[in-house]
């Protein structure tokens, strides 16, 4: 009995690291989801921002031509 209290001792420690160890690392992969998430949002922003006026140029000269 006293062995198996020790052990116990012994594993509250390390089962207590583990499942903090496996908190951060999942609010780690969160966050970086998240910045992944909001990355690609940007690029697609920057990239709507940039293929506005394209298209607008590129519809003149379509009308033009027409």
């Amino acid at each position: 009995l006293l062995k198996w209290r020790s052990t116990q001792s012994c594993l509250i420690p390390v089962t207590v690291f583990i499942k903090t160890t496996s908190r951060i690392t999942h609010g780690v992969t969160y966050l970086r989801f998240w910045g992944k998430m909001v990355e690609f949002m940007l690029i697609i922003n920057a990239t709507s921002f940039l293929y506005g006026p394209l298209s607008v140029m590129l519809t003149r000269d379509f009308a033009n031509v027409a």
